[in-house]
């Protein structure tokens, strides 16, 4: 399912993302004595932590002796590391960077893009990385990442928020071509809101032949994508003809989602969740859903304290979220309601009451202490 924007190329966009932070240094340090001062490296190796869990670190080699070797006079001559009066309260990554000289390690360093950044180059040797050191070291990765390699999109187009949307999947060669497509757009200056994730649009998610975690994009009615490789885009008409080809093409049918997630919140169960697979109950289910009636206004004026339960249900079809619910139940007389992304409110019936209350009922014999 998903849970905010996601850059379409995820990995490198989270990564270059970290790389953007603030660098708040302006003194030159001195650099190494030695070797490493006067040393000339050929070769720079970036160990990029991995954003999937379970995956093994990125190792890229930069081999262009003019980047290597000005990378390595900017990292050498940072200032000597202190402590930021106020950094901003985001997470990073640590990258391990290498420069040698025909195979011969001359300086190993880290870098820790969390808050304001710091460079370490030995234990005692802490520098503050400036803006140029995070625009060559940004540089760099780009430089070295290769191109990314598509094996599979599944495109969910969302044509009316109140009706199920059209599922399709496409092949190797048709996502290429439309994720090729998709990186040569025109930049926008746009700003990220205007990929609507709730009114009519596109949801792709592009899924990497090197297992690496997929790539999701959205686009809106209006042509607004969200992040690809760092930049919001707007589609043309020939990139729209060329995704709507391969979407007819791939055979797109009303989305059937295969399976639901579905968690709660009670006076007795802190948030507790259950996945379910059975397909004739996940059709029955989903067709109820967008079948609801509109709720009446009083019903809409309701808030979270009215009720007693509170579900979150989460339909997907290949992994991707095709519909996001929440339903609320019990409590203040007229308050039962079912919303939806963009913001709609439906009356729940008895036949969905029906549907989702023996799935709550198997959710509580899961996290009973007194089971099994």
């Amino acid at each position: 399912m998903k849970l905010g924007q996601r850059s379409l190329c995820v990995t490198l966009l989270c990564i270059l993302a970290g790389l953007m932070l603030s660098a708040c240094g302006s003194r030159v340090g001195a650099p190494p004595q030695g070797r490493a001062a006067n040393a000339q490296p050929d070769t720079l190796t970036i160990i990029i932590p991995s954003l999937v869990p379970q995956k093994p670190t990125k190792t890229q080699i930069l081999v262009r002796v003019d980047q290597v070797r000005q990378l390595y006079r900017v990292t050498l001559t940072l200032p000597p590391y202190q402590q930021p009066q106020a950094c901003p309260a985001v997470g990073g990554f640590l990258y391990a960077l290498t420069f040698l000289d025909r195979g011969k390690t001359i300086v190993s360093a880290t870098y820790n893009s969390a808050g304001c950044g710091a460079v370490t180059i030995s234990q005692h040797d802490m520098r503050t990385p400036t803006q140029e050191f995070v625009v060559l070291l940004r540089q760099a990765i780009t430089d070295t990442t290769p191109p990314v390699q598509i094996d599979q999109l599944i495109a969910i187009h969302t044509v009316n928020p109140s009706q199920p949307p059209l599922h399709a999947k496409i092949g190797a060669v048709g996502a290429q071509r439309i994720y090729d497509a998709l990186i040569r757009l025109p930049t926008s200056a746009s700003p990220p809101e205007c990929a609507d994730t709730t009114g009519p649009r596109y949801e792709l998610t592009f899924h990497q032949a090197n297992g690496d975690f997929p790539l999701d994009i959205t686009i809106a009615a209006s042509g607004c994508t969200s992040f690809v490789e760092e930049h919001i885009r707007t589609t043309t008409p020939a990139f729209r003809q060329l995704l709507e080809q391969q979407i007819a093409e791939a055979g797109a049918a009303t989305a059937r989602p295969d399976s639901l997630s579905l968690a709660v919140f009670d006076a007795n169960t802190a948030k507790k969740g259950l996945m379910v697979y059975q397909h004739d109950l996940l059709d029955e289910l989903y067709r109820t859903t967008f079948a609801l009636p509109s709720a009446q206004q009083q019903t809409k004026s309701c808030t979270t304290q009215d009720t007693q339960k509170h579900y979150y249900l989460f339909f997907e079809q290949d992994g991707v979220d095709v519909l996001s619910i929440e339903a609320y139940q019990g409590g203040k007389t007229g308050c039962e309601r079912v919303t939806f992304p963009d913001g709609r409110v439906r009356q729940p019936d008895q036949q969905f009451w029906a549907l989702v209350i023996p799935i709550h009922r198997r959710i509580e014999r899961i996290s009973s202490p007194n089971d099994g």
